[in-house]
């Protein structure tokens, strides 16, 4: 239960604390005297999201605290975020101007969302808009799980829905930045063998340029190497000529240190001939092959133009290139495979799951059914008629494999179809109440909380809602902000929220009402702000009733 609420400096609220009973409370007050404002306080406190509209004072930090008197069930949610439990536990929220804040539980720091995964299952706050959500099938397959009891279940269905989502994102990723197509892969098959059948090697291309060089002056070094064999063996060639001088030269003993140098001269000139001899052999030889020299030249040529390179080694690199994209296609090949594998594993986890959680959801719409319009006859349906319609597909979704639809029917003589086509503005409030308190029945929470609940609701049906209200509060603490007399007349306990200046300021205060107090307030919800003695007995009926 909630003991005692702290909320000060929040909005319109200087300094406000207001102690409770694990009662029936109900809180009333005129239109825009704050009401909400507490209750958004109360839900930023268990971990809501905070509103910076609702900070006004940039020198002072916002603080709400809430006394919550627990049993020993709660424990486990507070050991699974290792806070130490208390049965009296203190959670205090502080909050700056700009919205940044530090909550604690039992004076242990600890963040917003720990908060509010802890509270979730101890008090349940429904705003006024939330009736709405009966109209989404979302929530209208949320709260009937929760009835049927397969909360577990579903937990396990959704990790294992979650991670199959995720693989198969992954593969798709993986697929499209790891994987080529077949053509693709084709292509660059063939490219590398292109290159590989090359057989490149660096330098070729210089080296290949100087043979066509030599090929193309060809006739030109015939000639010269012509003109040289004349110069050098014709008869008045440069050997006979330096073999008649050397004899000469022999005979004269004075120069006869000269014999062996012009010898030496004769044979350098000869080894110069022989040496140009090979020289003009060889590009013979090339001239021979020339047909293979120019082949390979433009093959090497066309390539580098091909792949825009302008070396052979860049050509070599390309090749390497290339061969490193096939070769990790082929490894992405496995690592896919493994994705794959991991699919199937979660898809057959999750089917096998959802198909449990189908069975049980036909197995216990009836009692969801039957147990829903027993508590809508207690608020005024005279014969209701309530259908939960389980449609089974094939693929998985969110929830399993089912599609559920709420259908309804305000008596027992017309057709049931579609709630959120069929019931009004009060039809849902009252709906959703039952559905509330069935949830509650099954869960372990201790504090409920109506943010006009009541709304489209008048007359007798307002006194069936409100006894209905203080059927509930015998199992769990219950509050309800409320505009109806008859409502806040059954109240355990009754406070009221009202708006006063102060040094020019408006502030919000909220105080619990006396016997006295609370008759002339029930009086004011019955007959306005002008208080009669008529209205004034019929509050004293009401609250005698």
């Amino acid at each position: 239960m909630l003991k005692r609420l702290h909320i000060k400096n929040f909005s319109f609220i200087n300094d406000v604390v207001v102690n409770f009973e694990d009662e029936f409370s109900v809180i009333t007050g005129e239109t825009g005297s704050g009401k909400s404002l507490m209750l958004n306080a109360l839900t930023t406190l268990v971990g809501g999201k905070i509103k910076y509209s609702s900070f006004t004072n940039a020198d002072k930090k916002t603080i709400i605290e809430g006394q919550f008197i627990l049993n020993d069930s709660y424990k486990s949610y507070f050991e699974e975020h290792e806070i130490d439990f208390y049965n009296e536990c203190i959670v205090r929220k502080e909050i700056s101007y700009k919205g940044k804040a530090r909550v604690f539980i039992n004076d242990c720091l600890t963040t917003n969302s720990i908060v509010s995964v802890i509270f979730s299952n101890i008090i349940e706050i429904h705003s006024q808009n939330q009736s709405l959500l009966l109209k989404k099938k979302d929530f209208q397959i949320e709260i009937f799980d929760s009835f049927i009891g397969i909360t577990d279940l579903k937990e396990e269905y959704v990790s294992y829905y979650n991670q199959l989502r995720n693989s198969i994102k992954d593969l798709d990723d993986f697929r499209s930045k790891n994987l080529y197509s077949n053509d693709e892969l084709e292509f660059y098959k063939f490219l590398y063998d292109e290159l590989e059948n090359a057989n490149l090697h660096e330098g070729e291309l210089e080296k290949l340029k100087s043979q066509i060089n030599a090929i193309e002056n060809n006739q030109q070094l015939n000639e010269i190497l012509n003109d040289l064999k004349t110069y050098i063996h014709s008869e008045n060639g440069v050997i006979n000529s330096l073999s008649r001088l050397n004899k000469q030269i022999s005979k004269v003993s004075l120069l006869n240190k000269f014999s062996s140098r012009i010898e030496s001269v004769g044979i350098e000139i000869d080894d110069i001939f022989q040496d140009i001899s090979e020289l003009v052999g060889n590009i013979d030889s090339y001239s021979n092959n020339s047909d293979d020299i120019y082949k390979r030249f433009d093959l090497i040529n066309s390539l580098l133009f091909k792949h825009k390179k302008d070396s052979i080694k860049e050509l070599l690199n390309l090749k390497l290139t290339i061969k490193s994209k096939i070769e990790n296609n082929e490894q992405s090949e496995f690592l896919m495979s493994d994705l794959k594998n991991k699919i199937i594993g979660c898809r057959k986890k999750c089917e096998s799951i959802a198909h449990k959680m189908s069975e049980k959801r036909k197995s216990f719409s009836k009692n969801f059914e039957i147990r829903i319009c027993q508590l809508l006859s207690e608020l005024g349906f005279s014969s209701p008629q309530f259908f939960v319609d389980i449609q089974t597909f094939d693929s998985l979704n969110s929830f399993g494999v089912d599609n559920i639809s709420f259908q309804f029917s305000s008596t027992s003589n017309t057709i049931l179809k579609k709630i959120e086509s069929v019931a009004s503005g009060g039809e849902i409030s009252r709906i959703m109440l039952c559905l509330r308190y069935m949830s509650s029945e099954k869960s372990k929470l201790s504090i409920l909380v109506f943010d006009e609940i009541d709304t489209g609701v008048s007359g007798e049906i307002a006194h069936k809602l409100a006894q209905f209200l203080r059927k509930i509060k015998s199992n769990i603490q219950v509050f309800s902000i409320t505009h109806l007399p008859q409502i806040a007349s059954k109240g355990d306990r009754h406070y009221v929220v009202a708006k006063k200046i102060v040094k020019n300021k408006t502030l919000i205060d909220v105080n619990e009402l006396n016997t006295e107090q609370r008759i002339n307030e029930i009086a004011k919800l019955l007959s306005g702000s002008k208080v009669t003695d008529v209205s004034i007995s019929n509050a004293i009926e009401l609250l005698n009733q």
